[in-house]
Formats: C-alpha cells, sequence, structure tokens
C-alpha cells in the first residue's frame, strides 16, 4: 500500500556535525549496498517500451520470466493454458516497482498494444488476479534492434588518415581509434547471438519445466 511520507517530520537537525553527518550517510550507503530491495530498469527496455514506466514495469516482468542465479530456471510457478504467467494484482506494482495503480493500468496497456505481453484473467490463491506473460520471440526481436540501434549511436566514426586532423594525433592515438572503431563495429555480431543462444536455452529449460504439473501457492 503507498503511503506519504510526513515532511514536516523531516526536519534537518542543525546540532548534528558534519562528521556525524557523512558518518550516518556512510552508514546508510553500507546498508542499502548490501540490501537486495532495489529496483531495477534497464535503459533498454526504456528504449523498447517508449518510457520510463512502461520500461520498469517490462524489467520487471522479464525478471520474473528469467532464470534465477541459484536455479537455472524460471522464477514462474503458475501454469496455465500451457503457459507460465506472473500473477500480479495492479496494486502490487507498488510494492514491487513503486508504480501506481494507475500508472500500472496505463503501462500494461501500452505493452498489450506492442504485443509484449499477453493478460489473461485467473483465480490465484483464490482471487481474481491478472496474470502476464511475456512474448519472448518478439521480446528479443526488439532487443536486438535496441542493441544495434545502441552501438550504432555510440560507435566512433571511421579513422581517415588523410585528413589535417590526423597529423596532429600521434601513432599510437590513430591505432587506438582503430582498435575502438573495429571493437564496437563488431559488437552486434558477437553480443546478439550470445543473447538468442541463452535465451533459447532459457526457453528450453522453460519448456521442459512446463510439462511437469505446478501447483500454485
Amino acid at each position: 500500500m503507498r503511503k506519504k511520507i510526513d515532511f514536516a517530520q523531516a526536519k534537518v537537525n542543525q546540532d548534528v556535525s558534519d562528521d556525524e553527518a557523512y558518518a550516518q550517510f556512510e552508514r546508510i550507503m553500507a546498508i542499502r549496498c548490501a540490501s537486495d530491495d532495489k529496483i531495477r530498469t534497464d535503459r533498454i527496455d526504456v528504449d523498447i517500451a517508449g518510457d520510463l514506466i512502461a520500461g520498469t514495469m517490462l524489467s520487471c516482468i522479464f525478471y520474473w520470466h528469467a532464470p534465477s542465479k541459484e536455479t537455472g530456471k524460471t522464477r514462474l510457478r503458475v501454469k496455465k493454458q500451457g503457459k507460465l504467467w506472473l500473477a500480479v494484482d495492479r496494486k502490487e506494482w507498488w510494492d514491487r516497482c513503486r508504480i501506481t495503480e494507475r500508472q500500472a493500468d496505463r503501462a500494461i496497456k501500452e505493452l498489450r498494444k506492442m504485443r509484449l505481453v499477453e493478460t489473461k484473467v485467473f483465480k490465484f490463491k483464490g482471487l481474481t488476479t491478472v496474470h502476464i506473460h511475456l512474448n519472448i520471440p518478439l521480446y528479443l526481436r526488439l532487443y536486438d534492434l535496441a542493441l544495434q540501434e545502441y552501438l550504432k549511436e555510440n560507435q566512433e566514426p571511421a579513422i581517415d588518415e588523410s585528413e589535417p586532423e590526423d597529423e596532429e594525433l600521434t601513432q599510437d592515438a590513430i591505432v587506438e581509434k582503430r582498435f575502438y572503431t573495429k571493437r564496437n563495429s563488431g559488437i552486434a555480431q558477437n553480443v546478439i547471438p550470445a543473447l538468442h543462444k541463452t535465451s533459447n536455452a532459457s526457453t528450453e529449460s522453460t519448456i521442459q519445466d512446463s510439462t511437469t504439473e505446478v501447483s500454485l501457492k
């Protein structure tokens, strides 16, 4: 449930010294670094979805569909109509990634319009709940396109040694520029097949897991 912060109670104590304030800040940072209470939003998901809120929701949906580090299997446990689903009520998005109910309605509508997700209404723990299934093949295609666009925008321009500007560069600087240009141009060829390989392995694992009966908790 979303709760408003009472900023009237958040007055700065003028008696606290700078050293005490920095010591408290370091303690808070240590706690936050050790905590798993984080919201992860991948920029590439924002590029795919078109805005920050829908991108944050997409990152959360992807997280639950992806294999966990501990088991190597998807985190989803709800199986309906031959598919694995993420069961989440619109009110739960605030606890998951600080998205309000109104924002959640708009974001899921946009993702559904893009055919990135499929939604169905099923019973979950005795309650009527929206279930979400990620369109993994389409997501991968859009991921590839977004990645290639990112690489294109960040690729170093080719070096033309005939230009006067190059005369001021040392030979080492010219070689370094050529290296980074060649390296960046090859990233798409090296990274994208690896993404497909990982996705295919995850998909095969998911398909194999879906053959077993999954009980609702």
